[in-house]
């Protein structure tokens, strides 16, 4: 995605793929809360790829993302393979939590 607005100074550009943060110039009427480029981010990196902002030839920014063409090689992300236990929380049987938090 491009803009043709001020751009994103370099001190800020990691900056703004956090949760709930936001460049000094957004706009008092601006409805964000500063989650939009940090889940790009984070989706992307789940995905084994990356997102990241650079300027863009005659002023502005450039927002960009980076996918693999395929699933992460053991990241255990979207496409990886699973086996039937994965994901489960395990206990011994005699743990009487394990019973009550299955039940």
């Amino acid at each position: 995605m491009e803009d043709a607005g001020p751009g994103v100074p370099a001190e800020l550009r990691e900056t703004i793929f956090r949760p709930f943060e936001q460049g000094p110039e957004r706009s008092a009427h601006s409805p964000g809360v500063g989650i939009g480029l940090s889940l790009v981010g984070r989706f992307a990196s789940l995905h084994g790829g990356r997102a990241w902002v650079e300027d863009r030839p005659g002023g502005g920014a450039s927002f960009r993302v980076w996918l693999p063409d395929g699933p992460p090689a053991s990241t255990g992300g979207p496409g990886a393979a699973r086996h039937p236990g994965a994901g489960r929380a395990s206990a011994k049987p005699e743990d009487p939590s394990a019973r009550a938090a299955s039940a």
